[in-house]
């Protein structure tokens, strides 16, 4: 009972409080090292041989450091814990594990303050990153996930759904911001457009339809800063497949796409009130086809090459 020092044969000294034959009060407690010039070592306070209030807890050997609240041998409570990589975690544990709120900082310089459970983000926080990025949101075991806006260095700005760290939509659409202007509303997967959506540019144009993988794909209209508008089918970013483009002297093109042209079987009325049926190829009347003038008389039936009849 008081203060005294207890040697063990395995190496293990303890220095500080007694009562009842129990380590109990404030104390120090050595582990052997066997040579090693490493430290393990706790100074704090012990309840009956156990860690128990506050401490700090060094074990050079894996290159750990607590400083904080115990119980029952385990941080418990307020603390802070620095790893062998650098790394710092700073804020509540339970049983031993980072639970509650708290601050991780990485030795690369990321930052993130929020809530923990089982070592894990989870819950609501922020991240920080050394190129200047920003995130706020929900987390789910570590990653981001839920709602969330991201704040890149640069000014763009990604606010809406996560799932498991990327953009994606099973919570519903979200939204870019571009720092040139453009603007993409709608959904995602896996980190690229996918599903319905509207795309602005700072021109004016716009698209709004399908996307998959990040491209125009499926049914979409694109509305031209020229003043015409495309409304049709798209393959990966082109108008591909039947489409309908009314230009901005109401000139209509029905027909058929192929990488952004007119390519095959289409039909082209004029403002003036003429017209072209037939078949086209690369933009041009080319093949088959028939094109009557303004007052509905004949120009010519038949034949086509890059635009013009072939009279035979």
């Amino acid at each position: 009972h008081g203060r005294g020092v207890q040697r063990w044969s395995d190496g293990r000294v303890y220095d500080g409080d007694w009562v009842h034959d129990h380590r109990h009060g404030y104390g120090t407690y050595q582990w052997p090292t066997h040579g090693d010039t490493h430290r393990v070592e706790y100074v704090g306070d012990l309840v009956r041989n156990v860690r128990h209030g506050q401490g700090r807890y060094v074990d050079e050997r894996v290159g750990i450091e607590y400083e904080g609240a115990w119980q029952n041998g385990t941080y418990h409570g307020y603390g802070t814990l620095s790893f062998a990589s650098g790394d710092v975690y700073e804020g509540e544990f339970s049983d031993g594990t980072r639970q509650g709120s708290g601050t991780y900082t990485w030795k690369d310089g990321r930052s993130y303050t929020g809530h923990f459970e089982q070592n894990a983000r989870a819950g609501t926080g922020t991240m920080s990153f050394p190129n200047g990025d920003y995130y706020e949101g929900a987390f789910v075991q570590g990653k981001r996930q839920g709602y969330g806006r991201f704040l890149f260095a640069d000014g763009a700005l990604y606010e809406g759904s996560w799932h498991e760290g990327l953009y994606s939509g099973p919570q519903g659409p979200g939204s870019y911001i571009w720092k040139d202007g453009r603007t993409y509303v709608g959904h995602y997967k896996d980190d690229l457009r996918d599903g319905e959506g509207v795309f602005c540019y700072p021109s004016g144009e716009k698209y709004e339809g399908s996307f998959c993988r990040g491209q125009r794909n499926g049914f979409g209209v694109f509305t031209f800063d020229a003043g015409h508008t495309y409304a049709g089918s798209w393959v990966d970013g082109m108008r591909h497949g039947r489409g309908r483009c009314v230009f901005s002297d109401q000139s209509v093109y029905e027909g058929e796409f192929r990488e952004g042209e007119f390519f095959g079987y289409g039909r082209m009325s004029w403002s003036d009130g003429g017209w072209y049926e037939g078949e086209w190829f690369n933009g041009e009347m080319h093949g088959r086809g028939k094109e009557v003038r303004p007052d509905n008389s004949l120009r010519h039936e038949g034949d086509w090459a890059k635009g013009q009849p072939i009279r035979h």
